[in-house]
């Protein structure tokens, strides 16, 4: 291949590359494989290589991701870089060079900062723009079924991870949508990005953090993941024999609006009947009562003064409210 021959290849590999940028990360719709995917990658620093042509812009020096307009535009305290890609186990040898390293899985899914200060979880936002602008997406991040709005750390930080559905919800939430998606994390990243939590909430979205950006000096990374798992934990994994009572003394414990609140329990109870569930549940059916009152007009404060009272059930011990006899709120 001549050297015209080849810049003009480089030239369409980019232009490959970043359509499929922009159908993979703005449009939530790939139109290639991973695999294939890589392959234009690999081939265009291949010849970016042999010939020392770099055209400005070229997917190889930036980092992809596209910003939808309706969202709100944040910088990143640290640029979100990509990490190599590797299919060689020779190539790990070297990467470690004789050290201990930590393999993990790779989560697929949508890639989040998520902000803590003062103990309270304060924004979330996705990758964006080449890692250095990202969306605000605090509004969908809020219905997570694992995000916790409060944390024992007074000090600010900020953690990594992804925004990721189960197999097992995908495939339920997939059989129940009109346009059925391929795999879910083209539906993961679609619901992150929804204006209308309300949706969001729908998809059962999870966060599985990996790396904690604030340096607070740690000496492994298995100690970075231990302050994580500690702080970001839920324990909201105990088995509760009646939920909708618990979930009543829990609301009136916190003092919620009683008029959102008994609504909240309504729908709860008619959605589990007497099955028994996890504080897990309740607290996730709790999350009804800012989506009631702001359909009844409550002002931006209130919710967030009910999201935060909401947030010290994570402090409970529920198995004290899970009482056979019934409360009235």
């Amino acid at each position: 291949m001549i050297v015209d021959e080849k810049a003009g290849r480089i030239k369409a590999l980019i232009a490959k590359i970043r359509t499929a940028d922009t159908a993979y990360y703005r449009d939530d719709a790939p139109i290639m494989t991973d695999r294939e995917y890589d392959k234009l990658v690999d081939e265009l620093k291949d010849l970016e290589a042999e010939t020392g042509l770099i055209l400005s812009g070229s997917p190889t020096q930036t980092v992809p991701g596209e910003i939808l307009a309706e969202l709100t535009p944040v910088h990143h305290t640290r640029p979100m870089l990509s990490a190599d890609k590797t299919k060689s186990v020779e190539d790990l040898v070297r990467f470690a060079r004789g050290k201990d390293v930590l393999l993990s899985w790779k989560m697929d899914g949508l890639t989040l900062v998520l902000r803590y200060d003062g103990g309270q979880f304060r924004q979330a936002i996705t990758r964006g723009r080449e890692g250095i602008v990202g969306e605000d997406v605090t509004h969908t991040v809020r219905t997570f079924l694992n995000v916790p709005l409060t944390v024992p750390a007074t000090e600010p930080f900020e953690v990594r991870g992804e925004g990721v559905i189960s197999w097992d919800n995908f495939k339920r939430i997939n059989d129940n949508l009109e346009e059925a998606y391929t795999h879910p994390r083209n539906l993961a990243a679609g619901s992150v990005r929804k204006l209308d939590p309300a949706e969001s909430r729908k998809r059962m979205l999870e966060f599985w953090a990996f790396d904690l950006v604030t340096d607070l000096q740690f000496a492994t990374k298995i100690q970075q993941l231990d302050f994580l798992e500690k702080k970001l934990e839920k324990l909201l994994t105990v088995e509760l024999e009646y939920p909708v009572n618990a979930m009543t003394r829990v609301c009136k414990k916190l003092s919620l609006p009683k008029k959102a609140a008994v609504e909240a329990i309504a729908m709860y109870e008619m959605a589990v009947g007497a099955n028994s569930a996890t504080a897990h549940d309740v607290y996730f059916a709790m999350q009804e009562i800012p989506f009631i009152l702001k359909t009844q007009g409550a002002p931006e404060s209130k919710l967030l003064a009910v999201e935060e009272t909401m947030a010290r059930a994570l402090t409970l011990r529920w198995s004290d409210y899970d009482l056979a006899k019934g409360v009235d709120y």
